[in-house]
C-alpha cells in the first residue's frame, strides 16, 4: 500500500511538472546585424479564445555578438498580424554592453499580435529574444 501511494504521488508530481513545462512560452529569436532592422513577433491570446487578459508584459533580451551594438528597439501592436503600429513612445537604446534587458508593461491589452522592432546602427551582430506574458 505504501508503494502504491508513493507511485501515485510521483505520477501526480510528474504530470504537474509536464503541464507547467507546456505552459512555458517560446521566445521569438533573431539576430540584428549592422545598420539593418529585425522583428521579434509574439502572439497574445484575446477574448475570442475565451481568455480575457487585463495586461501584457513583453521582455526583450539582447546579447552582444561582434562589433559595437547600437540602435533602438520599440514595441508595435496589430489586429491582423500583418499591419503594425507603434505603441506609445517608450523605446530602448541598444548599447555596447554584453547583455541588455528591457521589459514593457502594458496595462491594457488592445492587440492580439505584438512585435518588437529593432533598428541597428554601425557594425554589429546582436542576438535577441522576446517573450510575452499575458495576465
Amino acid at each position: 500500500m505504501k508503494k502504491l501511494l508513493t507511485t501515485i504521488t510521483f505520477l501526480v508530481i510528474s504530470l504537474g511538472a509536464m503541464a507547467q513545462a507546456k505552459l512555458k512560452p517560446t521566445p521569438a529569436t533573431g539576430l540584428l546585424t549592422n545598420a539593418s532592422y529585425a522583428y521579434a513577433s509574439v502572439y497574445a491570446p484575446i477574448k475570442s479564445t475565451g481568455f480575457s487578459p487585463t495586461a501584457v508584459t513583453i521582455q526583450l533580451n539582447l546579447v552582444k555578438g561582434t562589433g559595437t551594438p547600437g540602435g533602438y528597439a520599440s514595441i508595435h501592436g496589430s489586429v491582423d498580424g500583418i499591419t503594425y503600429e507603434k505603441i506609445g513612445t517608450d523605446s530602448v537604446a541598444i548599447s555596447n554592453t554584453n547583455t541588455q534587458l528591457k521589459i514593457w508593461k502594458l496595462t491594457t491589452h488592445a492587440y492580439p499580435y505584438y512585435r518588437v522592432r529593432l533598428i541597428g546602427s554601425g557594425t554589429q551582430s546582436t542576438a535577441f529574444n522576446a517573450w510575452v506574458h499575458v495576465n
